[in-house]
């Protein structure tokens, strides 16, 4: 964390009562590694208490349930990373949006699963999840309706206390789920323990939006809720992908092999909680920072992070990797006995992931904060979130605020840097071309030139460029595309 301090010390200068990059990130690694020696015994328990099947069934439960926390929220509440900073005296509305949304997209997702009870079963291909069905739909409003917590935290620059809540209520769900398993030993017992768990954590997501946040309950302002959307949406695409490459496998194995076979292909997916912890932790905190930079225009400052970000993932990533390469059989029998060893090729497979995952946390924080460098571009209009969110008038002209234009030069007669996003549904892949030139109509939108887009937005030029020269090549060769 040495090299985090560094870069975060060099960088905050303007900011010299904040909790420093390193301290806040040490802070969550510290909370998440306490919950995680927790939360692991959940797993380790129940492969010795119940059954290969019942255990499948139960890994497939909690998948639709992670299915749910990933895909329904849209990554809504990352907003508050790149709204807070720009506007500080309208946080309890942002919130506000934030809690609506989270409801919403989990009360929705819980009537789908417990109007038909056959979609998990036909989806999974295990017809005894219809039973659990109405309880899963319980627990998914709940755990969605509450998942935000963390980031507007950490958003808020309460990184201690987003620690503790982590670790409260991670140290309240791995109890619950491990005294059901000790007790009862049977899936609805499990389920159940998951729905009491939701209850408690939704509990203390009220306590913390009313203490924190008390004006969350004024009207909802839609022109500040579509600039969140606009910028959460292409994100939420993005993510969705993510989700895709890195869990629809799970489903495929599921649907296939049954919850029997499934149980041992989960096992050898088995992540480390560790490099989570790390990655998640690290990145929670980067992206703050790297908003604040953005909004402060110190690009060398941004850069210097990255690189220390992904110097500091890399010097911890390589010696687990080669650590877990050589003692993953022993590993996997010390953790989840001998029945379970058929796993190891899988597990030696997803180790790998490890050490190509270390670029993960700043890409995505560079992404999340610099909005206008997404390889997307506006099939008409664009939308600009500052116009969106701040009331009044064109600087030189009359009119009223029209939100889906882009807003005139300011009161100086200059025009203001502004974020300029992809309306959602109406989205394009640029060229190469277009990272090198601005292609909006409005002349006075801010779109940055060299090093600003070149480290950002240069790659996605070089890769389009490759691309084309590619098919050029397979297409003279006779291959087909």
């Amino acid at each position: 964390m040495q090299s985090l301090q560094r870069a975060a010390s060099a960088s905050s200068g303007r900011a010299g009562g904040e909790v420093s990059l390193a301290s806040s990130a040490l802070w969550l690694v510290i909370a998440k590694t306490a919950a995680a020696a927790f939360n692991i015994a959940v797993p380790l328990l129940l492969v010795r208490l119940l059954t290969v099947r019942e255990f499948g069934v139960y890994k497939q439960l909690f998948l639709l349930l992670d299915t749910a926390l990933v895909i329904l929220p849209l990554g809504f509440a990352l907003s508050a990373f790149y709204f807070f900073p720009r506007e500080p005296s309208r946080k309890a509305q942002i919130v506000g949006h934030i809690v609506l949304v989270y409801v919403l997209v989990g009360g929705l997702g819980a009537l789908l699963v417990a109007g038909f009870p056959a979609l998990p079963a036909a989806l999974l291909n295990t017809r005894d999840l219809a039973a659990y069905a109405p309880i899963l739909g319980l627990a998914m409003v709940l755990w969605v309706g509450s998942s935000f917590i963390e980031f507007v935290a950490i958003a808020n620059g309460e990184a201690r206390l987003a620690a503790l809540v982590v670790l409260g209520m991670q140290l309240l769900r791995s109890g619950l789920l491990v005294a059901a398993g000790a007790v009862f030993a049977s899936v609805r017992a499990l389920a159940v323990a998951a729905v009491v768990c939701g209850v408690l954590q939704s509990a203390v997501v009220f306590w913390y939006v009313r203490t924190r946040f008390s004006d969350t309950r004024q009207r909802v302002d839609w022109g500040l809720m579509r600039a969140q959307l606009v910028y959460a949406l292409p994100l939420a695409y993005a993510g969705l992908f993510w989700w895709l490459q890195g869990f629809v496998h799970h489903y495929f194995v599921s649907y296939r092999f049954g919850a029997a076979a499934y149980a041992v292909y989960a096992v050898g997916c088995f992540q480390l909680p560790i490099v989570n912890i790390v990655h998640e932790s690290v990145g929670s905190v980067v992206i703050r920072r790297v908003s604040e930079l953005r909004r402060l225009g110190e690009t060398r400052e941004l850069v210097r992070l990255a690189t220390q970000t992904v110097r500091t993932l890399a010097a911890f990533a390589f010696p687990v990797y080669a650590l877990l390469l050589v003692t993953g059989r022993e590993f996997i029998t010390v953790l989840f006995t001998r029945q379970y060893l058929a796993s190891w090729p899988i597990f030696a497979v997803n180790l790998t992931l490890i050490p190509l995952a270390i670029v993960a946390p700043i890409c995505d924080a560079v992404f999340r904060a610099c909005p206008e460098e997404l390889p997307f571009s506006v099939a008409g209009r664009p939308v600009d979130c500052h116009r969106a969110i701040q009331p009044g008038r064109c600087g030189g002209g009359g009119g009223e605020r029209d939100p889906s234009r882009a807003s005139c030069a300011g009161g100086e007669g200059r025009p203001r840097p502004r974020s300029v996003v992809a309306r959602p549904g109406s989205i394009r892949r640029r060229g190469a071309a277009g990272w090198r030139r601005g292609d909006s109509r409005c002349g006075d939108i801010h779109h940055p030139r060299g090093p600003d887009r070149q480290w950002a937005g240069g790659a996605f030029g070089l890769a389009d460029d490759l691309h084309r020269r590619v098919r050029r090549r397979l297409r003279g060769s006779g291959v087909p595309l």
